[in-house]
């Protein structure tokens, strides 16, 4: 999100380097400083970005330029560009990876059992664990679903459960290729509950 604030050069007096203190990732009882350039007009002082950075030195020289410039200096423009996509990318990419440990990281237990009579599925992951059960007599059909992402070439396959209620429940945790296992597992099902 951009955000502009037009500011009329005669109304700009100067600048000034502020400091302020914020936790650390890997010590939250050590208080950082932190710097930031501030704008002064006869009636707001305005940030020039919306956080600061740990360079005293970069943000002095940076207020330093706007000093000079608003001295009437022969320059006729400055200017300040920042680029902070870096962090965006950085936030974005530890986001992805986080995401996919989690979705990953699941392990998928299913518990058939003919004497209690029930299903009882269990995922357990990083967030948790989830249990579903089911009554056997739910179950109406056993298959195996296929898909693919993006018009692909490439199919995956899942082992779905169908309920009598048209409610499938998923027993593998994420769609992935080998059509032969996934077959097998919904064969030994089948004959399982048949049996």
């Amino acid at each position: 999100m951009s955000k502009s604030i037009i500011i009329s050069i005669n109304d700009l007096k100067g600048t000034e380097v502020v400091t302020t203190r914020a936790r650390q990732m890997d010590n939250f009882f050590i208080l950082k400083p932190y710097y930031r350039v501030i704008l002064i007009t006869p009636t707001q002082r305005i940030p020039l970005t919306p956080y600061g950075t740990s360079s005293r030195e970069e943000q002095e020289a940076l207020a330093a330029k706007i000093n000079a410039f608003l001295k009437k200096t022969p320059e006729t423009s400055l200017l300040i560009k920042r680029d902070n996509r870096w962090f965006i990318y950085i936030l974005g990419s530890i986001l992805i990876v986080v995401g996919l440990l989690a979705e990953l990281s699941k392990i998928i237990t299913v518990t058939f059992d003919k004497m209690v009579g029930s299903l009882k599925i269990e995922r357990q992951g990083l967030l948790g664990t989830e249990v579903i059960e089911h009554p056997l007599e739910e179950i109406s059909e056993v298959k195996l679903n296929t898909s693919s992402y993006f018009n692909s070439k490439t199919i995956l396959y899942q082992v779905v459960l169908e309920l009598k209620t048209d409610e499938n429940l998923l027993l593998t945790a994420n769609g992935s290729m080998g059509r032969a296992r996934k077959q097998q597992i919904v064969d030994e099902i089948t004959n399982f509950l048949t049996h």
